[in-house]
């Protein structure tokens, strides 16, 4: 924490102190959560990726049927 002898300009730099703690938590629960989206959309793309191709190999496979 930084310190000066003047209270106002204190006061100043305590506030802009909790302004900056707030933006960096909430800048970290942002990036979390855009992580997970992301992983959560890959794992989306890969499961209907994965039934396309089922459904492909179903089409040209009469005797699977």
């Amino acid at each position: 924490m930084l310190k000066h002898p003047n209270p106002e300009i204190q006061l100043l730099v305590e506030m802009l102190e909790g302004q900056r703690d707030s933006a960096m938590a909430q800048a970290a629960a942002l990036f979390r959560e855009n992580t997970e989206l992301k992983q959560s959309l890959q794992e989306k793309l890969a499961q209907e990726s994965k039934e396309k191709a089922n459904a492909a190999d179903s089409i040209n496979d009469p005797q699977g049927a």
